[in-house]
């Protein structure tokens, strides 16, 4: 909870809210409609994102070749993926 959401419920409320803290982090992945393919694994994401390939892809991902996208699906196999990360307002490519 954010600051002001917990001073906000403390004056409607008269008490300080309860924290259940349920996750630490989340990850939602979105692509293009058009995109080719037709799903991700859990462990192909973690080879997209993560450095330490913790769910066993046995690389990094790093082009679209290395996910099966080939020039028949009108995609160059050696296109690098471009990754985009939100935190809160902040984007990064």
């Amino acid at each position: 909870m954010k600051n002001e959401e917990r001073d906000a419920f403390e004056e409607k409320y008269g008490y300080k809210p309860t924290e259940i803290r349920v996750a630490i982090d989340g990850l939602a992945v979105y692509v293009h409609k058009d995109n080719p393919l037709q799903g991700l694994t859990l462990a192909q994401v973690d080879a997209i994102f993560s450095k330490t390939r913790k769910r066993g892809y046995p690389k990094d991902i790093r082009v679209w070749g290395e996910l099966g996208v080939n020039r028949r699906m009108g995609q160059q196999a050696d296109q690098p993926l471009r990754p985009q990360l939100r935190f809160g307002d902040l984007w990064f490519l």
